[in-house]
């Protein structure tokens, strides 16, 4: 999962490039800043504990989510790339986490590494599944050693379905339309199901 926030009187402006820019009056207003939010790669990546009636425990090594900070200017020059939500200019990666429900915030962070995670293949379970490459661009290869009709569902890496689809023993799937990050393949015979793994970059 993803998400941008602003604070008051800032204002995040996107061209068609998907380059967003802060602007605010900064740093005549320490305050006025802007984040670009995303949940960080490792598995497993949910709160440790998130139930009603208790307080919300997502440490993860304290770097549950990557932050990306970029101070608001009123020329706009600190940059963050949507694209790949990786790529900033001006801006500073922060890590957050949050212990007994109390948010925590650190400073000099690294950017998060989808890309090794990707590295490291799930072992097949059920069903004899490979895909690749991985991480893939615009188009992903789904090879199944086993003859049949099987179904396939893409997940967001925050458990929401993106695409269903219904294929054969081997399939080159199009991933242009999905947005850059680290997503969920299952694939079922109705009986027996393997999960696996894919960042889209």
């Amino acid at each position: 999962g993803r998400g941008i926030a602003a604070n008051e009187y800032t204002a995040i402006c996107v061209d068609e490039s998907g380059t967003a820019r802060a602007f605010g009056d900064y740093p005549e207003y320490e305050e006025d800043m802007v984040y670009f939010l995303q949940i960080n790669c490792p598995e497993p990546f949910g709160p440790e504990i998130c139930a009603p009636g208790q307080a919300l425990h997502w440490l993860r090594d304290e770097q549950a989510v990557k932050v990306y900070r970029a101070p608001a200017t009123p020329e706009g020059e600190h940059t963050f790339t949507l694209t790949d939500f990786l790529s900033g200019q001006g801006g500073f990666w922060e890590d957050w986490y949050v212990d007994q429900g109390q948010l925590w915030k650190l400073a000099n962070a690294t950017p998060p590494d989808c890309a090794s995670v990707a590295t490291h293949s799930p072992k097949p379970a059920g069903l004899p599944v490979r895909i690749a490459p991985n991480p893939c661009t615009d188009v992903l290869f789904v090879q199944i050693e086993q003859e049949g009709v099987f179904e396939l569902t893409i997940l967001h890496s925050s458990g929401v379905v993106a695409e269903r689809h219904i294929l054969r023993a081997g399939k080159t799937l199009s991933t242009a339309a999905l947005p850059t990050g680290l997503y969920w393949l299952q694939v079922t015979d109705g009986q027996t199901r393997w999960v696996g793994h894919f960042v889209r970059i």
